[in-house]
């Protein structure tokens, strides 16, 4: 069985150039202070995702620049925004595997791998299998890559481009409009699965797994419908079972992670994945769906484990301002206490209300929010009572349609968690299936001081839960 993940994204030229203010001093890959890895493995963090670390594309970044409802929209986020020094070009139009100078060098990337590694953490970092840049050098070489066009299909500029000899279609997620930036590669190429295998086995060799970037876009179905007509060779093989196997005949160590969308999880995971996105649980959170969030509550143990639940990431709204503060408290303590694998962003243990754009290298300034920082710093220190995989979980059914409760062990010792998805106060009784003779609060949502009175009767615990309120006990 997969052991959870517990994964701390950083945008990285972001983050860098945070750390460059920070230590008064320009830091780049080769000299991260030793004390940021200390400080994410003291905090439970077992794996590292380095985002933005590729080449980017210059063709990618002059389209930004042509685009003044885009440069609009950056001022928004950036009040003293410079086009000149402040875009980079996106993150996931990617020209090139290699390392972005600005970032540092292979060798670079290489000894910050291993001072994660010594640490007993991962790094992963990003794979986009949907689309490269135009200035990628497969659109020179390798033609046979890509969804191309013909004359006629130039008179879509939104949709084709005409690079050298040929017409390349553009990046597209079947749900959106194409992407300016990118060129659309083609799952069903033969050649370009031997091309991506050979790659991802070269990126073996700098990281220890891979997030891979709109995975379900490239699953058999999902493709064939997208590019409908486009296509002359349909394989019998998914796109992912021949990845995924290819690369893991040479490297059976390394981790396949999918950015998964529109329930394709279960279908990912068995392509070959060892982790989906939860982006389903983080819109049940979201959206208050009390009996969704339990029937994946309800998922076995070592399902849930493959599956990676978020309140935010770069796509995504910061938790600050996407949710209430007491709600944000009891979906933090949700995820970090139930088995699943687990991803936080880096600025939101700081309370960043700000979600910064990949094309950007630096973010606005924002206060730290004591309040949340001190939350989370509880959070991480409750993180650290158990181990990172939580074993003889168990989701208490039967209860009232706003309390989820569930029982787990981890480190030899047995836990109970109940929490009160609803913004009024609910008082509420609960048979344990465990033998206990007493209870010992170690967390609350609302205070870190405040004892919660309950009162116990054989196996039956009784309390009032305020709104939103969460709290975990030891049974012993």
């Amino acid at each position: 069985m997969s052991s959870s993940l517990n994964i701390y994204e950083i945008n990285t030229l972001i983050w860098l150039n945070k750390l460059s203010i920070k230590y008064k001093t320009g830091i780049n890959l080769s000299n991260i202070p030793d004390e940021e890895w200390d400080s994410l493995k003291e905090k439970g963090f077992n794996s590292v995702w380095l985002m933005g670390v590729w080449k980017r594309s210059s063709v990618a970044l002059k389209i930004n620049l042509s685009d003044q409802a885009f440069i609009e929209n950056m001022k928004t986020v950036l009040p003293d925004f410079n086009p000149s020094t402040d875009l980079a070009g996106s993150a996931y139009s990617i020209s090139d595997y290699n390392i972005n100078s600005l970032i540092g060098s292979h060798e670079d990337l290489l000894k910050v791998r291993s001072d994660i590694n010594k640490r007993g953490m991962k790094l992963i970092l990003d794979f986009v299998p949907n689309h490269v840049a135009p200035d990628h050098p497969w659109a020179e070489s390798n033609p046979e890559y890509f969804i191309r066009g013909v004359p006629q299909d130039l008179n879509d500029s939104s949709a084709f481009i005409e690079i050298g000899a040929n017409i390349y279609a553009k990046g597209k997620d079947p749900e959106y409009e194409p992407w300016s930036d990118v060129l659309q590669l083609n799952a069903f190429s033969k050649e370009l699965r031997s091309a991506v295998i050979d790659l991802l086995i070269s990126i073996s060799k700098v990281a220890d797994g891979v997030r891979c970037d709109m995975a379900m876009l490239l699953m058999n179905r999902i493709f064939s419908k997208t590019w409908e007509g486009r296509l002359a060779y349909y394989p019998k093989t998914e796109y992912w079972t021949e990845i995924t196997k290819a690369v893991k005949d040479k490297c059976p160590d390394f981790i396949f992670i999918a950015e998964s969308y529109w329930q394709t999880q279960e279908e990912l995971l068995s392509f070959g994945f060892d982790y989906c996105y939860d982006k389903d649980f983080l819109d049940f959170l979201k959206e208050d769906s009390v009996n969704k969030i339990k029937h994946d509550l309800n998922l076995k143990l070592e399902e849930q484990i493959q599956l990676v639940r978020f309140l935010e990431n770069h796509d995504e709204d910061r938790a600050a301002s996407a949710m209430p503060w007491e709600k944000h408290q009891l979906c933090l303590l949700i995820i970090a206490t139930t088995p699943s694998s687990k991803m936080i962003y880096d600025g939101q243990a700081e309370g960043l209300s700000v979600r910064t754009p990949v094309q950007l290298n630096r973010e606005p300034f924002q206060e730290v929010d004591s309040g949340i920082s001190g939350y989370y710093h509880r959070l991480f220190a409750l993180q650290n009572i158990f181990s990172t995989d939580i074993s003889s979980y168990k989701l208490i059914n039967g209860l009232e349609d706003k309390i989820i409760a569930w029982s787990f062990s981890s480190n030899s010792k047995d836990y109970f968690v109940i929490s009160n998805y609803d913004p009024a106060t609910k008082k509420t009784e609960i048979l344990i299936d465990q033998t206990f003779d007493n209870i010992k609060q170690v967390f609350n949502t609302q205070s870190s001081n405040n004892e919660t009175d309950v009162n116990i009767s054989q196996n039956k615990i009784s309390l009032n839960l305020q709104g939103y309120q969460g709290l975990v006990f030891e049974l012993y």
